[in-house]
């Protein structure tokens, strides 16, 4: 009887299942550090997302320190700082008039005769 091909079954098999033995789990913690994040968040006066977590980071630019939903307008555009990212959000710009005629506004010929 060739006992070498059962006894190489058993040592693959013995091999894979303390692979899949020693893989981590899901974190034991994770749903009780995002519960206390998430009053301290909001005992802070922030706001809240389950998807980008708490608003309390400051965008700091143009001479400041500014916090979420703030808002910085500059010769030409507006900004928003995003709280969750910590980055500037262009939210709006100022018109640009559309350009006139090179000679000027002119009337139509025959509309005025003094």
């Amino acid at each position: 009887m060739n006992v070498r091909r059962p006894l190489r079954a058993f040592a693959l098999a013995s091999a894979l299942a303390l692979t899949i033995l020693s893989l981590p789990g899901p974190a034991a913690h994770a749903g009780p550090i995002l519960d206390q994040r998430k009053k301290e968040c909001i005992a802070g006066g922030h706001q809240w997302s389950d998807t980008w977590g708490c608003n309390d980071k400051y965008c700091s630019e143009w001479n400041g320190k500014y916090r979420g939903g703030e808002t910085v307008t500059t010769k030409d555009d507006s900004y928003m700082c995003d709280g969750f990212t910590g980055n500037w959000i262009k939210v709006g710009g100022r018109p640009v008039p559309p350009p006139g005629p090179a000679g000027g506004i002119l009337a139509p010929s025959g509309a005025y005769t003094p």
